[in-house]
């Protein structure tokens, strides 16, 4: 069978989306994607950008049995009248519309053909050789299978740290009994300040969407504070996420909660909810003006000890290499930005994104 017969790349249409639905969603139950591979967030990217073309890539064995499922959005450009057509896997390939900052994102494998499934898509990919591939937030293991095949070049890299709660469970300790003394010595620090502690979860869409706003305007106070622009100042990252909730909150696949201590608020945090994982997405925090004081460190030990009582099995913090993650959490994964089907010339002039990258590594967090 020649190659090209395992592959079917089609452009989506309004009136194919709720095809293209309906197998995503069957497929899901084979394959437990991420919630950056569910459908409902990759809805939400299609739905986003009406200037991005989206294309479906089917991946079919030789029993005509689906083994793998993607998509891509395109974009093309033109450098010195030379026409060049981008595929961005699961964004829309515009800088602000992407500032949602997708993370373990790959293709949807079935698990008992993911390795025949990963060459179709390589050999996919080596089939558009004058096109270029954007593959963002990709996991080490299908990281270093591209690398092995494919002309990639590394954009930027970035630890991922989080808390193992089946692990801390089986063990018999709270959470804060398997923190460091330092760690230990700013969360009492913060709890004598705070005095009670309690946990409001939103209860209601109306109630969720409430504290998402009160996040954001805490969440850009911050930022403004240190003269950097946050990433709710985007409105196209805040409408992204006002219709992502709608679309989740009532399948308790997202969550907003509010942590207040006796007489003020702590913060409002913003999770995504996937087969266990408790997948901390974004904060706004009341910082106080005594930085000894650590308003958020303490919501996230709350936090963490709420979820592991609750019976989740993972609280991910995602990527990011900051000293309140190695100190809450435990590396557990490395995720990769990389271009595909790259040329010499194609390396030169992405130094300065790379450069970019390093500086500011996570422009959300």
């Amino acid at each position: 069978m020649d190659k090209s017969q395992f592959t079917r790349f089609s452009l989506i249409q309004p009136n194919n989306l709720q095809d293209i639905e309906k197998i995503w969603i069957n497929f899901s139950l084979i394959s437990e994607p991420s919630f950056f591979q569910s459908w409902p967030f990759i809805k939400q990217v299609i739905l986003s950008s009406q200037e991005t073309s989206f294309y479906f890539l089917e991946i079919r064995n030789s029993h005509n049995l689906i083994i793998g499922l993607c998509l891509f959005g395109e974009q093309t450009k033109y450098h010195f009248l030379k026409k060049t057509t981008t595929y961005y896997l699961h964004q829309t390939g515009l800088p602000k519309k992407d500032q949602v900052y997708i993370e373990y994102n790959e293709p949807l494998f079935h698990p008992e053909h993911k390795m025949e499934a990963l060459h179709h898509f390589m050999s996919f990919i080596q089939s558009k050789p004058l096109d270029h591939f954007i593959l963002s937030g990709i996991k080490s293991s299908l990281y270093s299978i591209l690398t092995e095949y494919l002309k990639i070049n590394t954009l930027s890299e970035q630890s991922s740290y989080g808390v193992n709660l089946n692990q801390l469970r089986t063990s018999g300790q709270s959470y804060e009994d398997s923190l460091g003394k330092s760690t230990k010595r700013h969360l009492t620090k913060a709890k004598d300040h705070y005095k009670t502690l309690s946990l409001d979860f939103a209860q209601d869409e109306n109630e969720a969407t409430t504290y998402l706003l009160e996040l954001a305007y805490l969440h850009n106070f911050s930022w403004r504070q240190r003269k950097i622009t946050g990433a709710f100042e985007n409105q196209d990252f805040l409408n992204f996420h006002l219709s992502l909730i709608k679309t989740t909150f009532q399948q308790k696949k997202t969550h907003l909660v509010r942590v207040k201590g006796e007489t003020e608020i702590l913060g409002y945090f913003y999770f995504f909810d996937q087969n266990g994982v408790i997948s901390y997405y974004q904060s706004g925090i009341s910082y106080k003006a005594d930085g000894r004081i650590k308003p958020g460190l303490l919501a996230h030990a709350i936090l963490i000890q709420y979820f592991l009582e609750n019976g989740k099995s993972f609280y991910d913090f995602m990527a990011g290499n900051l000293s309140y993650k190695e100190a809450l959490g435990k590396k557990h994964e490395v995720l990769y930005w990389i271009e595909a089907n790259v040329t010499y010339i194609d390396k030169i002039r992405s130094i300065p994104t790379k450069i970019r990258n390093r500086l500011h590594p996570n422009p959300e967090e």
